[in-house]
């Protein structure tokens, strides 16, 4: 796990420190010229179920990718249920649009590709530890309200496909929600 943790962590220092602060004219609008944001960091509460029920924290950064509708999007998760772990690492591009008297509400959806890891825990024996890893797609969508700190709501469906080939059923397709909130810059 730490190659790809290596890659993820270079990856998203080079998102960061990338300058993508352009010469751009804000439309104006009723209440005055609209804010060009040009990125937000996010946390939020994820839910879900996949091989197991989890229940975790995920940490996103996103950059907008010059005056397009596109953003690279960076996510770090990790947590757990009783006897259950995991952590995921992903990437992604992430479309938005906003709208409303100074863009108060955004939709968004996006795709995402990363790894997975996985350990289960045996509640009487170690024998009955096991721990996966793999490879995994995430389309999402979602929801935000806010101008500069926002509510969000997301929906995905992660494809997940283990490395391990002991698996029986080596791909899964889970679903998660997210409910969290959002800095926007």
């Amino acid at each position: 796990m730490q190659r790809p943790r290596l890659a993820f962590l270079l990856l998203l220092g080079v998102v960061t420190s990338t300058s993508l602060a352009q010469a751009e004219t804000a439309p104006a609008t009723p209440s005055g010229p609209a804010t060009i944001r040009h990125g937000y960091l996010s946390s939020s509460l994820v839910l879900g179920e996949d091989r197991y029920t989890r229940i975790g924290l995920a940490i996103q950064a996103a950059l907008r990718l010059g005056p397009t509708p596109l953003y690279a999007y960076a996510l770090y998760g990790t947590g757990g249920m009783i006897g259950t772990s995991y952590e995921q690492m992903r990437v992604g591009l992430e479309a938005r649009h906003c709208f409303g008297v100074a863009e108060p509400f955004c939709v968004f959806g996006g795709v995402d590709v990363g790894v997975a890891r996985d350990q289960q825990m045996g509640f009487f024996s170690s024998a009955y530890d096991k721990e996966e890893s793999g490879k995994l797609v995430a389309p999402r969508i979602g929801v935000e309200y806010g101008r500069t700190f926002k509510g969000r709501f997301t929906f995905e469906l992660p494809i997940y496909r283990s490395d391990n080939i002991d698996v029986h059923d080596r791909t899964t397709v889970g679903a998660n929600l997210q409910l969290g909130g959002v800095y926007s810059f």
